[in-house]
């Protein structure tokens, strides 16, 4: 699914999926599933839906594992990086991040 999701001609097409792989990562029991789904999240992602698809993980990096938190901060910088519109808004995105991972 990822490498579908990183082509151009079947890219809009997985995205259209992107609330079962949001679903998936909330809700699927295997962690190895959990961390695929948001592999694929961070393939998915382009500057339509990098908002929605951030929030979501932000949200849920309050109750994750532990096992995945790593994988979610990461996405999360990564597409924070990719597509802030300045850099100041990603160092404050940054900030945001860690201090979240610090009350968790």
């Amino acid at each position: 699914m990822c490498t579908l999701a990183s082509s151009e001609f079947s890219h809009e097409a997985v995205k259209t999926h992107i609330e079962t792989v949001i679903n998936a990562l909330k809700t699927e029991r295997d962690v190895s599933v959990r961390q695929r789904a948001a592999d694929l999240l961070y393939a998915m992602c382009d500057r339509s839906n990098a908002k929605q698809i951030v929030a979501e993980m932000l949200s849920y990096l309050e109750t994750a594992d532990y096992s995945i938190r790593e994988e979610m901060v990461r996405v999360c910088l990564c597409v924070y990086c990719m597509f802030s519109p300045s850099e100041c808004l990603w160092v404050y995105a940054c900030m945001c991040v860690f201090a979240l991972m610090c009350l968790c």
